[in-house]
């Protein structure tokens, strides 16, 4: 799955060189030479920090790799600006794990270099959060379902506003595009979250998802 945005996209290929391993328990990191907008060493400070945080995280997300080209549009016409491959390599069979590609985002929003690089961590935020997701257990993802993506459905739905529009397309992408955002923003979700009760907030059912996906892996 991908995370589309409406955007215009201004984005054009450059060799990926490299595939030295971030370090740690971090995915290896391909082609970050070529991104103008986020180093390697910042990419790495992100994911420590704030995507794959701590041991808890429940990711197993093997690479990311950066892609200095434009990326193609979806079915219907949105810009992926990122995505993450899951099963067997189709060149070698074999399955190395979950890989990211990132496509640069610079012009994306139009807002300049902040605005872009807020989505571009958006972005890898979003696409960690499906490797998240899938380790989580099935009555994980089925509460936060139930208490977060149906919800607002039942109560006041003009008054819990989702994080995109997006969101709105299945539990899973609505708790990837839950988790770029908190990731990216985390201010950002915490007033969202002021239009929830505690028990149906986006960050509660976010963790809950995250604890049930470190417990599978661990």
């Amino acid at each position: 799955m991908t995370r589309p945005t409406d955007a215009p996209s201004e984005i054009t290929e450059a060799a990926v060189t490299d595939a030295s391993p971030a370090g740690g328990d971090l995915p290896e990191l391909r082609g970050w030479e070529a991104c103008d907008s986020m180093s390697r060493q910042e990419l790495e400070s992100y994911l420590q920090e704030s995507c794959m945080e701590g041991e808890a995280t429940g990711s197993d997300l093997a690479s990311i790799e950066y892609r200095d080209e434009p990326p193609p549009p979806d079915g219907e016409g949105r810009i992926n600006p990122a995505y993450t491959a899951f099963g067997p390599d189709a060149e070698s069979g074999m399955d190395p794990g979950p890989r990211m590609v990132v496509y640069r985002h610079d012009g994306i929003t139009g807002d300049g270099p902040e605005a872009d690089l807020l989505e571009l961590k958006t972005s890898i935020g979003h696409e960690v959060g499906h490797t998240v997701w899938r380790n989580a257990s099935p009555e994980a993802q089925a509460q936060y379902t139930r208490e977060v993506y149906e919800w607002k459905n039942t109560e006041q739905p003009e008054l819990t506003p989702d994080p995109t529009d997006y969101a709105r397309t299945d539990p899973e992408e609505h708790f990837c595009e839950v988790y770029g955002k908190a990731m990216a923003d985390p201010r950002y979700m915490d007033k969202l979250d002021s239009y929830r009760p505690q028990d149906h907030s986006f960050q509660r059912g976010m963790a809950s998802i995250r604890d049930s996906a470190a417990q599978v892996e661990s």
